[in-house]
């Protein structure tokens, strides 16, 4: 039975279409991935995009588009580049596909069902000034 090797990019965000930066993090991993593959090993190599944001919704906006529409322009011109750098993925994943919703969801399910023997785990609330630029939610204080 041949070993298993996992090897993923991080996630990269779908208001514009892949840069130096993802290129090079996709060289990295798809060298782990060649290298094991000679090594015989079972190699799932995955790489993504997140369509989900309000930077995504903005950018479509600011070119008349409609979302989705936006969001395939970038993907098809993200495969295509990751042909022409050859880059060699098994997985493309797309955060809008509805079998990746489907998986969200169920470790979702899988996780609340087992909050009660981890602590770590708790429903809350959180309230705050939200910064579409740095995607991250400020105090108030922040901006002083």
């Amino acid at each position: 039975m041949k070993k298993k090797f996992y090897v993923t990019t991080p996630i990269y965000y779908a208001n514009a279409l892949p840069h130096v930066g993802h290129a090079n993090s996709s060289f990295i991993a798809d060298f782990y991935a060649r290298m094991k593959r000679l090594l015989w090993y079972e190699v799932k190599f995955s790489t993504w995009m997140d369509e989900n944001g309000q930077k995504m919704a903005e950018k479509a906006q600011s070119q008349w588009k409609e979302v989705m529409e936006f969001l395939d322009e970038i993907y098809e011109g993200s495969l295509q580049l990751w042909k022409d750098l050859e880059i060699s993925y098994t997985d493309f994943i797309r955060t809008t596909q509805e079998d990746h919703k489907q998986f969200v969801q169920e470790v979702i399910k899988k996780i609340a069902a087992k909050k009660e023997e981890n602590p770590d785990i708790y429903e809350g609330k959180y309230q705050g000034l939200y910064c579409v630029g740095c995607e991250a939610f400020k105090n108030e204080r922040d901006y002083l």
